[in-house]
């Protein structure tokens, strides 16, 4: 009989992953803001210009000289941002095609009547219309569809599993169902190539897939979580594709085999990422140049061919190796040189603007 509402994961666990789940959302989305607000910020109506263009220095180092420095890599944020746009329009559409193809050219049909995928449907409250049975399927079971995501399962599952077991496969997949999955990891996977010179977005995107794996099994798992970790372990030889690369939710992940059978079994399991130091490391990098190249090009007078890139000093003729020799210590003591002071006592400014 189904152990339902067994709760077979600790109180404790359930926290640590609920908060490296918010963790992960977290990462995710300021990776993204960073990333491409300071690249597109200023191109926006009420943009950045007024807040940033008023600063002459950031602390000991001229504004100006910074802003020039800098301007060369936003434009290369610029081009690699397009080029990502059109690598992950590409890899979407790529996929989209290449499952298309493959589930057209599959036979399949809806579980036959008291059949036992036919019982396992109605025991979890699913559509028998949503499932397709198909002989000789490579996985197998996974949901695929966008928008009206189906379950697709081997026809050999019938004579492989247990019915308690083959009922845990299919609420596995209806949780994917109900929660859009495929959709989900193809939005993740269209994410980290429209930022593939960004470290780690691809690890996060990953480690996300894994935690839907593991959400669905806390849902099937309610059943018997016992039965579900026989039926992974049946399953765990039987060949797979990349989830997000294809944009299926796949019961069979191999990399996943042994955190999902010791939290089923009622252990602790540790919280592994994909995302490693060296990925870290790079990333922080990339937003350091990102960052300053969004505030070189807030600056209207960026460019040291401009009037007012001339004016910002008078004795810096526009040059980068003037504007570095200019230090806020000159604008602290008014000296006559410095356009700071001049600005600054007309608009009744004090500096620094750090």
């Amino acid at each position: 009989m189904p152990r339902s509402g067994v709760a077979f994961t600790s109180p404790g666990l359930i926290r640590r992953e609920h908060s490296h789940r918010r963790l992960l959302l977290l990462a995710l989305s300021s990776l993204l803001l960073l990333s491409v607000l300071p690249t597109v910020g200023h191109h926006l109506p009420g943009g950045f210009e007024e807040p940033l263009g008023s600063i002459e220095h950031i602390g000991a180092f001229c504004a100006a000289a910074l802003r020039m420095l800098f301007s060369p890599f936003h434009y290369l944020f610029h081009v690699a941002l397009s080029v990502g746009f059109a690598y992950g329009v590409w890899d979407r559409v790529a996929a989209w095609r290449s499952l298309r193809l493959s589930i057209r050219s599959i036979l399949g049909a809806a579980p036959r009547e008291k059949t036992p995928l036919w019982y396992a449907a109605r025991q979890v409250a699913v559509d028998v219309d949503r499932i397709v049975v198909v002989d000789g399927l490579p996985n197998p079971a996974f949901t695929a569809g966008l928008f009206r995501p189906r379950i697709y399962v081997s026809s050999d599952l019938e004579g492989r599993l247990r019915q308690i077991e083959l009922d845990c496969v299919i609420a596995h997949e209806a949780a994917h169902v109900r929660r859009r999955d495929p959709l989900r990891l193809s939005i993740f996977r269209f994410l980290s190539c429209l930022l593939f010179w960004m470290p780690g977005l691809r690890g996060l995107a990953a480690d996300i897939s894994d935690e839907a794996e593991i959400e669905a099994d806390n849902a099937a798992g309610r059943r018997d979580p016992l039965a579900l970790a026989s039926a992974i372990l049946q399953l765990a030889s039987a060949p797979t594709l990349t989830p997000s690369a294809v944009g299926i939710a796949g019961f069979n992940h191999p990399d996943l085999l042994d955190r999902r059978i010791r939290r089923l079994a009622g252990q602790d399991t540790p919280l592994p990422s994909r995302v490693g130091r060296r990925a870290i490391v790079f990333a922080s990098l990339a937003l350091v140049l990102v960052v300053f190249s969004g505030v070189a090009a807030a600056e209207p007078s960026a460019h040291p061919a401009s009037a007012a890139g001339e004016n910002h000093c008078s004795h810096h003729h526009g040059s980068l190796w003037s504007h570095l020799r200019c230090s806020s210590r000159d604008c602290h003591e008014g000296a006559t040189h410095c356009h700071h002071a001049d600005m600054s006592a007309q608009q009744g400014l004090t500096y620094p603007l750090a």
